[in-house]
C-alpha cells in the first residue's frame, strides 16, 4: 500500500453590441468544511452553503468539538460554528492544531509547544506529567502532556517522560505510536515496554520493538528474532514467524514459513491468504485489504474475497465508500465496487487524522486534491459523487515574506475593494531632533532619511499597522489604534520588538484628516540637558484616493436567472473583468446584495454559472421552471425577464413578448436562436422562456443595424455547460401549470436577479 503524502496546500462584437449594461441571526452548524474564495478562507457545510463567510487569513480545515482554529489579520484565536471567537490566543501563539479530547497543542513563536484546554488556558504545569522533546543539542523544544489516544511526540526526535518535578522517568526514542488503550511504548536501556497514563510502568522493558495497543487491547512486539501477540498485561498470546497486520476483531493476518495465514487471537489458522501484499482488518467496514498482482481486493472476517476491484489499492470503507488508487492517481468507489468518482486526484484531502480523505467528523463528505499550478486544490464531495464545494487557493492578495515595495502595490490591488482610505504605501520622512530642555529655542536635527512605509489594517485594535516597505526590515514599527469614533489614533510601538528598538511613549497622539498626508511627533527620551524626538510625515504614495470612488460605484449590470440553490446563469460577457460581483433581487429583495464569484464558464458560447457565496445568504425556494431539456421551432411564442437599463428605466423586472424568428442566430450561429422580443444593455444574461415557462435560452446580443433581431445562446450549450462543470448541480423539472404569460411570470420573476459588476 502506497504511503499517502497529504499536500496541504483557482462576446459578441462587429455589427451587434452585447447586453449589459453601464451605469454608475446566524445559522449554528457544527459539520463545516474550510473552503477558500480569493485568498480568504471561511466555511460551508456537508451541504455546500456558506455558513461563515470568507475572511480569515488562516484556518483549520475542520471544526473539531465546535472549535477551530483561525487568524485574521493579527487577531488569532479559536472560534466556533457561528464565527465567534471563544477566546483569543496570545502574540506568542503561531498555530493551534485542532482539539483531540478537549485539548489543542498550539506552536509558539519560541519553537516550543504547549497545550491548551477548552477555555483556551495553558495546562503544561497542570499535566500529571509531561513530555519534554530534546533535540540534538541537548534542548527542550516541545513541552507538553501525554493523554489517551494521542500522539504528541515527534517520531524524529528523543522524548523523555518526567514527573512534576522534572524528574526523568523514561526515555524514548524512534517512538511507534503515542497513547493508545490508555497504554504508552517507552524504552529504558535499550528495552521498551508500556507505561500507563500515569506513567507507571505496566509491561516491563524487555522488547526488541513494539507497536501501539490496537482497540482489542492487543499489540504487535518483537523479541528475540520472534514476533508475538501480547495482551494489555504483556502476557503472550501466540508467536509467528512475522506479524503482517494488527489483531481487530479477533483476526490477524501472520507469516509461517514463508506462507501467509488469517488466524484468530490464540493463533489457530482460519485460512491461507494468497497475496503479495495484506493489510488489517478495520472497525468501519470489518474488512481487510489484499493486494495480488497489482490488484486490490477485499476479504471479510472468514479470509473470503467479497470484492475484487481493477485498483492498485483500497482504503477502509467509511460511510459505505473508499479511497482507491489507480496509476498513483485517487478515486473512491462504493461497497459494490462501482467507481463513483474517477482516479484522476493527486491526494486525498486530509479532512481528518486518519481518515485518508473520508471524514469521520463530517458525515457524507468526500475530500480529494488536484494539484494545479503547483497548488493543491481541495474538492468536496458527497456520497453520491456529486461536487459540494472547493477550497480554492488563490496566490493574489496576500503578502509574500520580506515584501518589496511592489508586493504592497500587488496586495493592495487585490484588496482595493475592502481597503480604507488610510491603507496603502507612503512616503514617510523621518527626523531625529534633540531639544535644549531650559532654552527650547536651542534645538538641532541629529538624522533625516526617508523611507516607504506601508499601512494596512489592524483588526485587533480598531486601527492600523505600519510596516516597513523596503523589503528588508519588515518588522511592524508602530500601531494606529483609534480613539473612540474620532479621526484621532494613539501610536503604540509592538511590545514584540522592544528589545530591539527605541520603546516609544503610548501616550503619542496623530490626528488623520486627510490620508493623503499627514504628519506627528513621537517623545524618544531625555537627559538632564536635552529633550530628544522625531517627527513623521507620511506623504501617500498608493493608492490614490480616487482609486477609493472609483470601487464605490457600479461599473455594469446584467441579468441572470436561478439554476441551482446559490447558483445563477448569466452571460460570459456579464462577468468577464468584474473584480467583485453582487446579486439583487433574490427572493424579490432589492434591499440586499450578496456577494458571489463565478465558478464555470463557456466563453464561446458567452455563458457563465456563478455562486452566492455571502453567509448572509438563506437560499431560495424551489425553482419552478425546467432548464435544459427544451426545444422549439420557429414561430413559437416567447418572453424574455430581465432588467434592462436600470439608470434610466429602474429596477423593477423587465418583461418583452416576441417569437422564434429563427434558430440559427449571427451570421448562421447554431447555438443561438434569434427573437422578435425587444432586448436592451442590462438584459444579458436573463433567461428566455417559452409559453409553457421553460427556460429555453440566455438572452445575449441585439443587432445593432436591424429591427427586431435579438439573440440567445439556447439553453443545450447551458445544460452541456452545467454537466462539464462538475459543479453538482441537479436541475428542476417544470412545475408550472398555468396558461397566462403573467400567471407565469408571476412564477418565475424572483427567480431572475439583477447582477452588479464593479471592474474594482
Amino acid at each position: 500500500m502506497k504511503k499517502i503524502v497529504y499536500i496541504l496546500f483557482i462576446i459578441l462584437s462587429v455589427t451587434f453590441f452585447s447586453c449589459h449594461n453601464n451605469s454608475p441571526e446566524k445559522e449554528k452548524d457544527s459539520n463545516l468544511l474550510r473552503i477558500q474564495i480569493g485568498d480568504k478562507f471561511g466555511f460551508i457545510n456537508e451541504n455546500g452553503k456558506i455558513i461563515i463567510e470568507p475572511q480569515f487569513d488562516e484556518a483549520n480545515l475542520t471544526f473539531v468539538d465546535d472549535k477551530c482554529f483561525v487568524v485574521i489579520g493579527e487577531r488569532k484565536g479559536i472560534i466556533n460554528s457561528t464565527g465567534e471567537f471563544i477566546f483569543e490566543l496570545p502574540d506568542s501563539v503561531i498555530y493551534a492544531y485542532p482539539y483531540l479530547e478537549g485539548f489543542a497543542k498550539v506552536k509558539l513563536k519560541s519553537g516550543a509547544y504547549n497545550i491548551i484546554d477548552s477555555l483556551g488556558s495553558f495546562i503544561f504545569n497542570k499535566a500529571k506529567y509531561k513530555i519534554e522533546i530534546i533535540n540534538d543539542n541537548g534542548n527542550i523544544y516541545f513541552l507538553g502532556v501525554a493523554y489517551p489516544d494521542s500522539l504528541m511526540v515527534n517520531k524524529e526526535s528523543n522524548w523523555i517522560v518526567s514527573d512534576e518535578a522534572g524528574v526523568i522517568l523514561y526515555e524514548n526514542e524512534d517512538s511507534i505510536g503515542g497513547f493508545s488503550e490508555n497504554l504508552c511504548p517507552i524504552r529504558v536501556n535499550n528495552k521498551w515496554g508500556y507505561i500507563d497514563i500515569n506513567g507507571k510502568v505496566v509491561i516491563e522493558p524487555q522488547y526488541d520493538y513494539v507497536r501501539a495497543f490496537t482497540t482489542q487491547k492487543v499489540a504487535r512486539v518483537k523479541k528475540d528474532g520472534l514476533e508475538f501477540y501480547i495482551d494489555d498485561r504483556g502476557n503472550t498470546l501466540f508467536s509467528c514467524d512475522k506479524a503482517l497486520t494488527p489483531l481487530e476483531f479477533d483476526r490477524s493476518i501472520i507469516e509461517k514459513n514463508g506462507k501467509k495465514f488469517l488466524v484468530d487471537s490464540k493463533g489457530y489458522s482460519i485460512c491461507s491468504i494468497d497475496a503479495d501484499e495484506v493489510y488489517g482488518f478495520k472497525e468501519t467496514d470489518s474488512l481487510a485489504t489484499i493486494i495480488k498482482d497489482g490488484k486490490a481486493s477485499k476479504i471479510n472476517l472468514e479470509g473470503k474475497i467479497v470484492l475484487n476491484t481493477k485498483y492498485d489499492d483500497i482504503e477502509k470503507f467509511i460511510n459505505g465508500v473508499a479511497i482507491v488508487t489507480k496509476n498513483e492517481k485517487f478515486g473512491v468507489i462504493d461497497l459494490k465496487g462501482n467507481e463513483i468518482i474517477t482516479p484522476s486526484f493527486d491526494v486525498p484531502g486530509p479532512l481528518s487524522a486518519n481518515e485518508y480523505g473520508l471524514s469521520s467528523t463530517i458525515k457524507n463528505v468526500i475530500c480529494l486534491v488536484k494539484v494545479e499550478n503547483n497548488q493543491g486544490i481541495f474538492y468536496y464531495f458527497d456520497l453520491n459523487g456529486n461536487l459540494i464545494g472547493k477550497d480554492m487557493p488563490n496566490a493574489v492578495g496576500y503578502l509574500p515574506n520580506n515584501p518589496q515595495k511592489e508586493d504592497f502595490v500587488k496586495y493592495f490591488d487585490a484588496k482595493l475593494a475592502e481597503l480604507d482610505p488610510i491603507e496603502g504605501l507612503y512616503y514617510v520622512t523621518y527626523k531625529d531632533y534633540y531639544q535644549n530642555r531650559i532654552n527650547p529655542d536651542i534645538m538641532g536635527l541629529n538624522s533625516s532619511s526617508s523611507v516607504f512605509y506601508a499601512v494596512l489594517k489592524d483588526t485587533d485594535y480598531s486601527g492600523y499597522v505600519v510596516l516597513y516597505a523596503d523589503g528588508k526590515n519588515n518588522w511592524w514599527v508602530n500601531k494606529f489604534v483609534r480613539i473612540g469614533e474620532t479621526n484621532d489614533y494613539a501610536i503604540i510601538q509592538n511590545e514584540r520588538f522592544n528589545q530591539n528598538r527605541e520603546k516609544y511613549s503610548s501616550e503619542g497622539k496623530v490626528t488623520i484628516e486627510d490620508p493623503s498626508k499627514f504628519e506627528f511627533r513621537l517623545e524618544k527620551e531625555h537627559n538632564s540637558n536635552y529633550n530628544f524626538f522625531v517627527t513623521y510625515e507620511f506623504v501617500k504614495d498608493y493608492p490614490p484616493l480616487s482609486e477609493y470612488e472609483k470601487i464605490q460605484q457600479i461599473d455594469w449590470t446584467g441579468s441572470g436567472f436561478a439554476i441551482a440553490d446559490g447558483y445563477i446563469a448569466t452571460n460570459y460577457h456579464v462577468t468577464s473583468g468584474a473584480k467583485n460581483i453582487r446579486i439583487r433581487g433574490v427572493n424579490g429583495d432589492f434591499d440586499k446584495s450578496y456577494k458571489a464569484m463565478v465558478v464555470a464558464s463557456d466563453k464561446e458560447h458567452d455563458l457563465a454559472i456563478i455562486r452566492i457565496v455571502d453567509k448572509d445568504f438563506d437560499g431560495i425556494k424551489e425553482i419552478p421552471y425546467q432548464i435544459g431539456k427544451s426545444s422549439a421551432d420557429v414561430g413559437e411564442n416567447i418572453f424574455v425577464l430581465g432588467y434592462p437599463q436600470i439608470d434610466t428605466m429602474g429596477e423593477e423586472i423587465k418583461l418583452t413578448e416576441g417569437v422564434i424568428s429563427a434558430l440559427s442566430g449571427y451570421k448562421g450561429n447554431q447555438s443561438m436562436f434569434q427573437i422578435s422580443a425587444a432586448v436592451q444593455p442590462g438584459n444579458s444574461g436573463g433567461p428566455l422562456f417559452n409559453e409553457e415557462g421553460n427556460v429555453i435560452g440566455v438572452v445575449c446580443a441585439k443587432h445593432a443595424d436591424a429591427e427586431n433581431a435579438n439573440y440567445a445562446v439556447k439553453v443545450s450549450y447551458l445544460f452541456s455547460l452545467v454537466n462539464s462543470s462538475n459543479l453538482g448541480i441537479k436541475l428542476s423539472d417544470n412545475k408550472i401549470n398555468e396558461n397566462k404569460v403573467s400567471s407565469i411570470v408571476k412564477k418565475v420573476k424572483n427567480f431572475v436577479y439583477l447582477i452588479e459588476c464593479s471592474s474594482k
